[in-house]
């Protein structure tokens, strides 16, 4: 990657606008050059400047905003995108660098920010500050009108032994063994004099809690002690060895621009999303986190099932009734560490049963794939005890083949629904033929075979309407647009996606 300084701007390219928050510049497109033609648009080259792992990118400290803002916090975006769109910095942006130091530093920068506001987990959304608090901070403006200068010197004088300091270190721990995740171990491995440091650098600013006003501007002045504090204090731990755990190098943490830009995306990209979602409906967040996590279950259900499936050598004809995440249900945890499985009326019971005989197979197969034993745990397979069925009740895409579906459950549904369905195809016989050394020839059939043999009787059983229905309807029956998304394929996926909380157990029905 490039160690060049991404504030020097190339000639003809327009004079870089004011560093309230350093994002403006990626907000717009190219400028115009001297001769009236569209100059290149700087957004990309801009990702590439802020990621770079160069030296010390020398910037200002911002300074307190004076400028009115919406009510909320949010700042105008162009084409209708979100307030928080402008702050995020995404996946995609950190993978342009090859070393993955970009992303390094970033999964320490949210692990500093969580052990601060003590939101061990992807679903923990701490309450924002309220206006009081907001008011009384800044009248009292302790630390001048240069706060980041302030905090730096403040480093040399904070009492990391006062008992409220003590107390807040002895509440993190106690929090981080009871969390089980992934980020309350990581904060766990954080050595204690560097957590005290950080609350005691907290306490010496007049702050009792790291709450920023996510729904306000960046650069107001208790947003800027906020930001100074998190990052002075990410630095010293970093420089003290605290974070050596997660690989970060010292030539990303010398990146300011880079660290003050993943540091906004995290607080008024993120956290202003979860605190809106919650603001909204309480518990909403934690809500949607099960479903993404469920979502997710299903995701690699259906690459594992696939695979194995293919490995078993049946006919290419059989295969898609695997490849939607669709075509797979969730579960629940069972209080003996089993799981029940959910049901799926919709689902053809010859189909349950192919999932499982392919979930034994894999199971069989792992036995002698794992390296070591810790790698191969199979868990409990136990139908749920009430036959609860799964909240995921979207329609797989019609590329799916018909006796996916229930016969008497598939002719329930509405008319314009079923004719989406019509040309799709048959690839299992009826249940009783499916049994049987004498009954096998069907799984490497080619489709015409299969459908002279077997096919045509299932077919029988699913209700199409006629050409006159559906035109006297006004249906469409080539129309598939309506259906082929996934659950937890939205923009609020993105919520979750630097923690990674979920079980590495195998989830199977």
């Amino acid at each position: 990657m490039s160690s060049s300084n991404p504030n020097k701007e190339k000639p003809n390219k327009g004079k870089r606008r004011a560093e309230d928050s350093g994002e403006d510049e990626d907000r717009h497109a190219g400028p115009t050059t001297a001769d009236g033609s569209k100059g290149t648009n700087p957004k990309k080259k801009k990702k590439r400047h802020m990621l770079s792992g160069g030296p010390s990118q020398s910037q200002p400290p911002p300074q307190p905003s004076t400028q009115q803002q919406p009510p909320d916090g949010s700042q105008s975006s162009p084409r209708g995108k979100r307030g928080t769109a402008i702050y995020r910095v995404g996946r995609k942006d950190l993978k342009e660098d090859p070393n993955r130091g970009a992303e390094r530093l970033r999964d320490g920068i949210v692990i500093h920010l969580r052990a601060f506001m003590g939101a061990l987990k992807a679903a923990m959304v701490p309450d924002p500050p309220t206006p009081a608090e907001i008011a009384a901070f800044e009248q009292n403006r302790s630390l001048g009108d240069d706060p980041h200068a302030m905090l730096k010197q403040s480093l040399t004088m904070v009492n990391t032994f006062s008992t409220d300091v003590l107390n807040k270190l002895r509440t993190l721990r106690h929090e981080c063994k009871i969390a089980g995740s992934d980020t309350a171990s990581k904060i766990a491995q954080i050595p204690d004099d560097k957590i005290k440091m950080m609350f005691a650098c907290m306490q010496e600013v007049g702050l009792n809690r790291f709450c920023p006003d996510v729904f306000g501007t960046p650069t107001s002045y208790f947003n800027l002690v906020h930001e100074g504090l998190a990052l002075v204090t990410f630095t010293q731990v970093f420089l003290l060895g605290g974070y050596r755990f997660l690989g970060i190098t010292k030539d990303y943490v010398n990146n300011t621009l880079l660290i003050q830009k993943l540091y906004r995306s995290f607080i008024f990209g993120r956290m202003r999303d979860l605190m809106r979602k919650e603001a909204k409906k309480k518990g909403s967040v934690q809500e949607d986190l099960k479903y993404t996590k469920a979502y997710k279950e299903r995701q690699k259900k259906c690459q594992e099932r696939t695979k194995y499936h293919t490995l078993r050598g049946w006919h290419t004809r059989i295969k898609p009734l695997f490849e939607q995440p669709r075509c797979h249900s969730d579960h629940e945890d069972g209080p003996d560490g089993s799981y029940y499985a959910l049901t799926m009326p919709l689902r053809s019971s010859k189909v349950t049963r192919l999932c499982y005989e392919t979930d034994n197979y894999r199971d069989e197969c792992k036995k002698y794939e794992a390296r070591n034993r810790s790698q191969f745990r199979k868990l409990p397979r136990v139908p749920h005890p009430q036959g609860k069925e799964t909240n995921f009740v979207g329609l797989p895409n019609p590329t799916i083949p018909l006796d996916w579906f229930e016969p008497g459950e598939f002719n329930k549904l509405p008319m314009h629904i079923r004719a989406k369905y019509k040309d799709s195809p048959v690839v299992l016989p009826l249940e009783e033929k499916m049994q049987g050394p004498r009954q096998d020839d069907w799984k490497t059939m080619g489709p015409k075979a299969f459908m002279k043999k077997y096919g045509k009787e299932v077919r029988a059983q699913y209700q199409f309407p006629s050409e006159e229905e559906m035109e006297a309807a006004g249906i469409n029956g080539d129309d598939k647009s309506e259906f082929g998304g996934t659950e937890g394929e939205n923009s609020d996926d993105m919520l979750y996606e630097e923690d990674n909380d979920d079980d590495d157990d195998d989830m199977d029905e």
